[in-house]
């Protein structure tokens, strides 16, 4: 159907918007969608819905670029809308983009909400922000609806911010695709940065798939290039990158995707890190660590940080006797000068600094050994004055040599009880240093030991606990702690439950219960009794005397926790009470767990219910037989013994 080009003209001079409707066919629209603000002629691209006054494009003056859509001042309520997809619902779409400020200050934002067909906007859903944004320099931002469930059909962006002047941002490029059926993993972080062989990333999904990919490389990667036989596959959100995989000092990029049936995989979602990454604290006391092979940075981001009025200091020791340290390049600036970045050789920050970095306008990065230790240590110290726009470092920091003491690897912790851990290591040290505490203490327990495992004794059941190993090579020359191992006394043993005792006599009892398991203590009247039955009989009671019992599952590791106690009375009833007629007795009548059947004879006894069905036959003796009857609906049955004297047959009233 043809649209026609309908312009309502407002005056400008009292603040009305001017609102565009474009006279295209915009069903013909498809994806994926792309638009680069290029060929536009002072109007918005076709099919776009825009009713706010502030948006320019096409060759902002105050930008180097062409072709680019400007929000300036406030435009929160008056977004650019895309055009309608008839394609795919929002829920599968995904919007690339790139934006630039013109201030790059705290506030400066991307907006991307919804609006309906008609380009009326419904409701903003995220804000985007980045640290990294600069009038110099681009950054790409990619954000998927697959969490919206609205009512939405058009996506709308805008900017937020509330004030004029030179305060505005530029995004360009976009392009809108639909979604893979099997999609991406959201959340993706990762964990203990400063440990380059304890990285781990942990991820969540909207939907899971069957399985997901994984794969860590150096930084810059294409990961379309690389082999699928090279990719990792795990089936937990979760994956540990294995030891000795990173450099400390290095940069790395992790990618993650799922895989879901029919061979349908999400796109890929990956983070760049550092590894062994310390981060400079911002307040003004002076941070210790020891070891090689770091990134360090100031308190704003794993790869490059930002930080307004800070001073910080760091002093780091290298690992190994005779050692040193070296900086080999880092990345400084890009936003505002009046920073400075100094590096001393020792353990102080004062006289002259080995090197010196006064930051300017934009962002530097340097390659080359920029300082290395003639004492011992290395001291960082990072100073600003004023109000600074996102001004911040990065640095590569290596010892000149591999250390001395190597570090313990392929530490492994396994439980062999409820209270005893066994835990070893791979190493060629003389002797060793074990240290372990429980989760929420500050003391740890240290053992020496000159093999490779140890076992931890006397811990505590149900308990979280973390160890580490480092090697000791002599007086004052140790090697950095081992990967931290976090372990748990938690034995998966199923309960023990619906305690029961049937069959009692005045000298005995049947113990029964529920449990999935095969072996079993039971606590009988102050002793412990292990067995592998259930029910199990106990014989040699006491008449008329009370007894209690508890169960706990017996499992590889350890034990289950106890049930609850049951607790029952031994009858003190003799054979002569019970009224016997035609040589049967019933005794209790009514019943409710167990009938006492007295016979003068052998006899086949069944139970009849009144409906002539036959709900069980026991083979009896003469004299006392208990007979589980728990199972049957309370009412009328009746039981008939069949003897070679014949057929007996008594009224019995289960409650």
């Amino acid at each position: 159907m043809k649209k026609f080009l309908l312009v309502l003209f407002f005056y400008a001079c009292i603040g009305y918007p001017i609102v565009y409707a474009q006279s295209v066919n915009c069903d013909s629209i498809v994806l994926p969608y792309t638009e680069d603000f290029y060929s536009d002629n002072g109007t918005l691209p076709d099919c776009w819905v825009y009713n706010g006054t502030y948006v320019k494009w096409n060759n902002w003056p105050q930008t180097s670029g062409n072709g680019e859509l400007m929000f300036g001042a406030y435009s929160a309520g008056y977004p650019a809308v895309l055009p309608l997809f008839f394609a795919s619902s929002l829920s599968k779409l995904e919007i690339t983009f790139k934006t630039k400020c013109g201030t790059p200050a705290e506030g400066d934002a991307i907006l991307i909400g919804v609006a309906d067909d008609a380009g009326n906007l419904l409701q903003w859903i995220d804000t985007i922000t980045d640290p990294n944004h600069s009038r110099n320099a681009w950054v790409w931002h990619t954000y998927n609806f697959m969490g919206y469930s609205g009512q939405g059909s058009r996506i709308a962006i805008g900017r937020l911010w509330n004030s004029s002047g030179d305060h505005w941002v530029a995004i360009d490029d976009i392009s809108v695709r639909q979604l893979p059926n099997c999609y991406p993993v959201e959340n993706l972080q990762a964990d203990n940065l400063i440990d380059p062989d304890g990285i781990s990333f942990s991820w969540t999904s909207l939907y899971e798939p069957d399985l997901w990919q994984v794969y860590v490389d150096t930084i810059g990667t294409n990961i379309d290039s690389v082999a699928e036989s090279e990719l990792i596959e795990v089936y937990e959100p979760y994956y540990s990158i294995p030891e000795g995989t990173l450099q400390g000092g290095g940069k790395y990029v992790f990618f993650a995707r799922g895989v879901c049936i029919d061979i349908d995989n999400s796109n890929w979602v990956s983070y760049e890190f550092g590894a062994g990454t310390v981060v400079m604290n911002n307040t003004g006391v002076a941070d210790v660590v020891t070891g090689c092979g770091f990134v360090v940075y100031d308190n704003g981001g794993p790869i490059a940080g930002y930080q307004d009025n800070s001073n910080s200091i760091l002093t780091i020791y290298p690992d190994g006797v005779g050692n040193q340290l070296r900086v080999d390049g880092g990345a400084f600036g890009f936003g505002s000068s009046g920073a400075t970045l100094s590096i001393y050789d020792g353990t102080n920050a004062s006289g002259t600094p080995l090197y010196t970095y006064n930051t300017t306008d934009g962002r530097d990065t340097f390659n080359t050994v920029l300082a290395t230790s003639t004492q011992g240590a290395l001291t960082i110290k990072f100073t600003s004055s004023g109000v600074l726009a996102h001004t911040g470092y990065e640095l590569y920091v290596h010892c000149t040599q591999a250390p001395s003491c190597p570090r313990p690897t392929n530490v492994n912790v396994a439980l062999v009880s409820e209270n005893e851990a066994q835990m070893d290591w791979l190493g060629s040290a003389a002797n060793y240093e074990v240290r372990y505490r429980q989760d929420g203490t500050s003391t740890w327990t240290t053992h020496n030991t000159t093999n490779n495992s140890i076992t931890l004794s006397n811990l505590n059941i149900d308990a979280d606990y973390e160890a580490y190993v480092r090697s000791i090579c002599g007086a004052g020359d140790t090697s950095i702690p081992s990967v931290t191992m976090f372990f748990s006394t938690h034995i998966d043993c199923p309960l023990s439950s619906d305690l029961m005792a049937t069959n009692i006599t005045d000298t005995s009892a049947r113990l029964r219960w529920t449990s999935d398991g095969s072996e079993w203590e039971v606590e009988f009247d102050g002793n412990t009794i292990t067995t592998t039955e259930n029910p199990m009989d106990m014989t040699g009671l006491h008449p008329n005397t009370y007894y209690s019992y508890r169960v706990r599952t017996v499992c590889e590791l350890g034990h289950s926790p106890w049930s609850n106690y049951y607790t029952f009375n031994t009858s003190n009833i003799g054979i002569d009470d019970i009224e016997i007629i035609d040589g049967l007795g019933l005794y209790p009548n009514p019943a409710s767990s167990i009938v006492t059947v007295v016979l003068e004879d052998n006899a086949e006894v069944s139970i009849i219910d009144l409906h002539g069905r036959t709900c069980g036959v026991w083979q009896c003796n003469p004299g006392r037989n208990n007979i589980d009857i728990f199972t049957l609906t309370p009412g009328i049955y009746l039981v008939q013994a069949t003897s070679t004297s014949g057929v007996v047959t008594q009224r019995l009233i289960v409650k």
